[in-house]
């Protein structure tokens, strides 16, 4: 992998990637070790970073408060934008 390079985005699978499977979508936690390095990757990004998954934004924000990064959910059909702006497509 190249080293890291200004202008780089993250977008980073939650369930199965960040996040190991549970046996219901209820018991997965995120660790406080995580969220810092979420943090850390975010600032280093210059905010260049989304979370994607197929769990509710709001769900997703449960998972990972206080961070609040882009974020698309239920498979693309809610997203938030870095700016914090919102949009739902059906």
């Amino acid at each position: 992998m190249p080293p890291f390079a200004a202008g780089w985005a993250f977008f980073l699978d939650v369930d199965g990637t960040l996040l190991d499977h549970a046996d219901h979508p209820g018991a997965v936690r995120v660790g406080p070790e995580l969220r810092i390095l979420l943090e850390g990757l975010s600032a280093a990004a210059g905010g260049a970073l989304a979370l994607i998954s197929g769990r509710s934004v709001e769900d997703i924000d449960r998972l990972f408060a206080p961070l609040r990064p882009a974020t698309a959910g239920q498979h693309g059909t809610e997203r938030r934008s870095a700016g914090g702006g919102t949009s739902c497509s059906a």
